[in-house]
């Protein structure tokens, strides 16, 4: 096993789940200010779900006596609207399983198979995440063909995102 190719990739992963962390904060915060409760609760959760995931990989690197770079790969995005939130955390859950399921294939070839195993668990997780913000983005698209120009009060929005797509 070559350590250093292991705790590089675990490294990668770490600055993918800094990104999600900063990235569902930011759409927390924007959902709980713009009257989102239920979608703004989901980005809370799955962003301390996903502090979870970086300290495993911390653990791991630590384990195998690398240093944990904490830097954010990208700026955060900001974005206006939920349906783009909800959109965007969508993307960006498939494309992290995607990556969790490369490394750990490049894992096996390394022959760490910890590692490996932490990603395959990893990404399962993610697709759990990705199906749970598909399906409030298909909520807020039958909102929008509904009525494409209506700004619902706070009160209906929150009772169109918990009417059956709550978790």
């Amino acid at each position: 096993m070559n350590r250093y190719q292991s705790i590089e990739l675990l490294n990668q992963a770490v600055g993918d789940e800094l990104q999600s962390i900063h990235q569902y904060l930011n759409f927390h915060l924007y959902c709980e200010r713009s009257g989102y409760e239920m979608l703004a609760n989901i980005f809370d959760q799955i962003a301390i779900v996903e502090i979870k995931h970086l300290e495993m990989l911390a653990d791991r690197i630590s384990f195998l006596g690398g240093k944990i770079d904490l830097r954010l790969p990208n700026n955060v995005q900001h974005c206006t609207s939920a349906k783009a939130m909800a959109t965007m955390a969508t993307e960006m859950e498939t494309l992290s399983a995607k990556h969790y399921r490369r490394r750990a294939l490049a894992m096996m070839e390394n022959s760490d198979f910890v590692s490996q195993k932490l990603f395959e668990e990893l990404a399962v997780q993610e697709v759990e995440h990705g199906k749970v913000f598909y399906s409030k983005t298909r909520s807020l698209n039958e909102l929008s063909a509904i009525a494409p120009n209506y700004a619902p009060s706070l009160f209906l929005r929150k009772q169109i995102l918990e009417k059956e797509y709550c978790l």
